[in-house]
């Protein structure tokens, strides 16, 4: 990896770990003041929604002023979020707080995907999402445990604010190492031609298979984890046990997103190994929908992992070929709404759908969404050849 690369890694390694380790603490002080299960699943929708619905947008921002300056605005709405979160007391302060945080994330998230994929070499497009991809990863691994540990050592409004000011510093260090990109212009006969940026976009019949799959996937990733504690607890397991499924997950995730890459690089048509990370979501669901001792539940926590970690480095590189540089902060703000939206309509409409049919046949359902979306996102990758858009 050349160092520009390099560098966007670290950024985001910090970014991540700085702003998650909230992640074990708002709900814990959520708690602490009172608010209901149903008040903190509202609180996270309010982070889910907000990120999903300003991630396409803040993308095409960062195509119209600069990938740096997005990302950057990003990480001091943050910072901003984190402090809001310290000082709240009420419903409505920690909602706040989280629409903050929902921006920040939307526009950090879209900004960094795409600039990578500006400093990216063509040929090496796989290989630099997987490395991008393992260090965000890391940093939504080691945040919340640093979280965790520090939650046990000092009061949580003080966790909260140190997350603000570690992310604040992170801010400081991008202004000065972040590597900045012109923003891509293009002439007035090619924008008639495209139209706005959305309507050229949906055009792309790839990037739209693309968007597709990552939401599929994104919802069966949000059963696993919104859903898949209470399902456990339900049959017994206790929280050590699920502590250790979270770890098979993680490590499946983790450890695979590299080679996935670099091979992602070789392998001469990423679409197939799209369809075999797809495939291996949906059969993930389906075992951890019969996964009623703990071996099965690993088995079947690793298998979403490594299927998440072969399909999403070739998604995102797959957006980088076939969408001109100039809409591409747009395409990867895209991809961030899926991710976000993907868990949201998971969380909300799983919710009830445990009511009416039960834990296990909603992660049969789920591999069942999860299939027909990418057997559609197949059939729109088909002429990703014939479509490919000019890298610049």
């Amino acid at each position: 990896m050349k160092s520009p690369l390099l560098v966007c890694c670290v950024i985001s390694l910090l970014c991540y770990v700085s702003s998650y380790i909230r992640m074990p603490v708002v709900p814990k002080l959520a708690i602490d003041l009172g608010i209901s299960t149903v008040g903190i699943g509202r609180i996270n929708a309010v982070f889910f929604l907000t990120a999903g619905l300003l991630a396409f947008p803040l993308g095409r921002l960062s195509d119209l002023v600069g990938k740096k300056q997005v990302a950057m605005g990003g990480l001091l709405s943050l910072s901003a979020g984190s402090l809001v979160l310290a000082f709240s007391s009420t419903f409505l302060q920690l909602a706040s707080g989280y629409v903050l945080v929902g921006i920040g994330m939307a526009a950090f998230g879209s900004a960094m995907m795409s600039l990578i994929t500006d400093l990216a070499a063509p040929a090496r497009l796989g290989r630099a999402y997987g490395w991008y991809t393992l260090t965000l990863y890391a940093g939504m691994s080691f945040g919340p445990a640093i979280g965790g540990i520090l939650a046990g050592e000092m009061a949580l409004s003080r966790v909260l604010l140190l997350s603000a000011l570690l992310t604040a510093l992170v801010t400081g260090i991008a202004k000065f190492s972040l590597p900045s990109t012109t923003a891509a212009r293009h002439s007035q006969d090619h924008h008639r031609a495209a139209g706005s940026a959305m309507k050229a976009l949906l055009r792309n019949r790839p990037l739209l298979g693309c968007w597709l799959a990552t939401f599929g996937a994104c919802f069966s990733m949000g059963m696993f984890l919104t859903f898949y504690p209470l399902y456990a607890y339900a049959d017994g397991f206790n929280t050590s046990h699920v502590g250790i499924v979270f770890l098979f997950h993680g490590a499946g995730n983790g450890l695979v997103r590299l080679p996935s890459g670099y091979f992602s690089d070789h392998v001469g048509d990423r679409r197939s190994l799209v369809l075999f990370g797809l495939a291996g979501c949906s059969l993930a669901m389906a075992i951890l929908g019969m996964a009623n001792t703990l071996v099965l539940a690993n088995i079947g926590a690793a298998a979403l992992g490594l299927s998440l970690g072969v399909a999403f480095p070739s998604l995102g590189a797959t957006i980088g070929e076939v969408v001109p540089r100039h809409l591409r902060g747009a395409a990867m703000g895209g991809f961030n709404a899926c991710i976000f939206l993907g868990m949201l309509a998971n969380a909300m409409l799983m919710g009830m759908a445990i009511e009416a049919i039960g834990y296990s046949n909603c992660f049969w359902l789920s591999a069942l969404v999860n299939g027909v979306l990418a057997g559609l996102a197949l059939v729109l990758l088909r002429g990703m050849r014939k479509e490919r858009c000019p890298m610049t």
